[in-house]
C-alpha cells in the first residue's frame, strides 16, 4: 500500500467517515420550525484540477472574506497568482471575497503528502493553518523545527496577503496529526493526536509523558506576535487507551477547550457531567488552563455504542457546543429536535454549561442510514449551524428546494434554534457521487459558508464549468435573510 493511500486510510479512520447500511426506528423525526420561503437562488463554480482536491476547513476574516484550507494532487490546480504546481499532495489556502471571487489561491508543500485539517483567522486577518505532513522538506521558516520522521504535524501563519510569516513541524518519531487550531491575541493553540512517545512537552505541563494506548491527544501553545511559532507550552492529554483530539476552541478567558473521542476509562474528566466511560468510543470535552498546566473541567459523553465529537464551538457565556456522531440509542439527549436514533449512526449535537456539569440540550440528527456532523458554528442570535454528510434518503430537510438524495453520500447544512429543539433550516447538496461538508462558518449577519469535497461530476453547479477530476473542493453559501443559496467552486483550469 502506498504512503498516500495509507495516510488517507488513517485520516478516514480518525474522522470516522465510513458508511454502512442501517434500519430506521419509528418516531425519530425531528421537530421543525419553518424558515419561510425555500432557498432557490443558486450558482456554482469549481475548485480543482485533474486529480484529487478537497477543502477541509473554512474560516472568515474580519472583512467577511472566506478562507479555505484544503489539499490538492492536481498538477493543473488553479493557483492565483501563478506559482509552482503541487509536488505530490500539497496544502492549498484560498481567500475568496464574500461573493466567492478568488483573491488568492496558494499552494504549500514538500515532496510527499501534506494535508491540512484546520484553519483560523485573527483580528488582523492573519491566517493560521494546521495539518499533517509526510514531507521531510516541508517549507519551514521562523521558529526552528525539523522533520522527526513518519508523519509530523505542521503549523503555518500567513499574513492577509498570503505571505508566510512562520511555518514549522510539530511532532516526534511516530505519527502526529494536528486536527484543530485556535488563535488568541498573539498566540496559537493547536490540538491533535500523536503516537510519538517523544512529542514535545514543556515543564509544568499537565502531562509530559504519553499515557498509553497507540494515540494520545496533544495541545500545544505557540507564540505569534513577537515570538512567531515558538513553543510556549505543550502537553499530552489522554488515558490508558486511544484518545483522539479532533477540535479546539478558546473560551472568553483564553482557555482551550478540546473535544474528540476516547477509549480510555481514565481519561481526565475532573468531575464533569459523565465521569465514567459508557462503552466503546465515548465523546469527550476538556477545558485546560491557558498555560496547559491543568485540566479544569471535562466530561465523557456517550452511550452503549460509539460516540465521537468532530467539532466544537463556545458561546459568549462559555457554554460548550459539541457536534459529531453516535451509534448509541441511549446517547444523552435532552429536549432536542430529534430524541431517538434514526439509523445505525446519526449526527449528534450537545450543549453543556462552561463547567461541563450540566446538559442544556442534546439531539440526534439523521435518517435511516449513516449521518455525521463534521462542523459546527454559532449564529449571532444563538442558533447553531451544523455541516456534515448524510447517506440517509430521509435525512430531515426544511426551508429549501434541495431535498432529494442526489446519490451516494450528500453534504448537509442544518440550522437549529438556540434551544436545540427545532430545525430552522436543513438542506442536502450533492450529485451522483459522494459529497462531504467538512467545515462551516457563519457571519454576524447570518450568512453561512460550508466547505467540503465532491466526487460528483454533476455536483449542483450553474456556472457552466465542468467537474475537474477525481475529487473537487466546494463552498456552499446560504443567506438566512433572503433564504437563498449559492455554491461556489473556484475556477478550474480547463483541460
Amino acid at each position: 500500500m502506498g504512503v498516500f493511500q495509507l495516510f488517507l486510510n488513517q485520516m478516514r479512520f480518525l474522522l470516522s467517515l465510513a458508511l454502512c447500511a442501517v434500519f430506521v426506528l419509528p418516531g425519530a423525526g425531528p421537530s421543525t420550525q419553518p424558515m419561510g420561503a425555500a432557498a432557490t437562488t443558486y450558482a456554482a463554480r469549481l475548485l480543482g484540477g485533474a486529480d484529487d482536491d478537497a477543502a477541509r476547513a473554512v474560516a472568515l476574516d474580519p472583512s467577511g472574506n472566506i478562507i479555505i484550507a484544503g489539499y490538492t494532487a492536481s498538477a493543473n490546480f488553479p493557483i492565483s497568482p501563478t506559482g509552482s504546481a503541487p509536488a505530490g499532495v500539497d496544502v492549498f489556502v484560498a481567500k475568496l471575497t464574500p461573493a466567492g471571487q478568488p483573491i488568492f489561491v496558494k499552494v504549500f508543500g514538500g515532496s510527499s503528502t501534506d494535508m491540512p485539517s484546520a484553519v483560523a483567522v485573527d483580528a488582523q486577518g492573519n491566517i493560521y493553518v494546521a495539518g499533517t505532513t509526510y514531507s521531510p522538506n516541508f517549507p519551514t521558516s521562523g521558529a526552528a523545527s525539523s522533520y522527526s520522521g513518519g508523519a509530523d504535524a505542521f503549523v503555518m501563519m500567513l499574513d492577509s496577503s498570503g505571505a508566510v510569516q512562520f511555518s514549522r513541524y510539530l511532532g516526534g518519531a511516530d505519527f502526529d496529526q494536528a486536527a484543530g487550531i485556535a488563535v488568541l491575541g498573539g498566540d496559537v493553540f493547536v490540538a491533535g493526536v500523536t503516537a510519538s512517545r517523544n512529542f514535545i512537552t514543556t515543564s509544568g505541563a499537565f502531562a509530559t509523558a504519553h499515557a498509553g494506548g497507540l494515540y494520545d491527544g496533544f495541545i500545544t501553545r505557540l507564540g505569534s506576535a513577537g515570538n512567531p511559532g515558538n513553543v510556549i507550552a505543550s502537553t499530552y492529554l489522554g488515558g490508558n487507551d486511544d484518545d483522539d483530539l479532533r477540535a479546539i476552541a478558546l473560551d472568553g478567558q483564553g482557555r482551550p477547550v478540546v473535544a474528540g473521542d476516547t477509549l480510555s476509562v481514565n481519561f481526565p474528566t475532573n468531575g464533569g457531567l459523565q465521569t465514567s466511560k459508557a462503552a466503546g468510543l465515548d465523546m469527550f470535552a476538556a477545558q485546560l488552563s491557558a498555560d496547559l498546566s491543568a485540566v479544569q473541567a471535562g466530561t465523557f459523553l456517550g452511550g452503549s455504542g460509539d460516540d465521537a465529537a468532530s467539532a466544537i464551538a463556545i458561546t459568549s457565556a462559555g457554554d460548550v457546543i459539541l457536534a459529531g456522531n453516535t451509534t448509541s440509542a441511549n446517547f444523552p439527549v435532552l429536549g432536542g429536535a430529534q430524541t431517538a436514533l434514526a439509523g445505525g449512526k446519526d449526527a449528534a449535537l450537545v450543549k453543556l454549561n462552561a463547567q461541563m456539569t450540566t446538559l442544556a440540550f442534546g439531539t440526534f440528527l439523521g435518517g435511516a442510514a449513516d449521518d455525521d456532523a463534521n462542523g459546527v458554528a454559532l449564529g449571532a442570535d444563538g442558533e447553531l449551524v451544523v455541516a456534515g454528510v448524510t447517506a440517509s434518503a430521509n435525512f430531515p430537510v426544511i426551508g429549501t428546494t434541495f431535498t432529494a438524495p442526489a446519490g451516494g453520500a450528500d453534504a448537509f447544512v442544518t440550522r437549529i434554534n438556540a434551544a436545540g429543539n427545532a430545525l430552522v433550516f436543513s438542506g442536502r447538496f450533492g450529485g451522483a457521487g459522494d459529497d462531504y461538508a467538512n467545515g462551516v462558518a457563519v457571519t454576524s449577519s447570518g450568512a453561512v459558508f460550508a466547505t467540503g469535497e465532491t466526487t460528483s461530476a454533476n455536483f449542483q453547479s450553474t456556472s457552466g464549468q465542468t467537474f475537474g477530476g477525481v475529487n473537487d473542493a466546494f463552498v456552499i453559501s446560504l443567506s438566512e435573510q433572503q433564504q437563498s443559496v449559492y455554491k461556489t467552486m473556484l475556477p478550474m483550469i480547463q483541460k
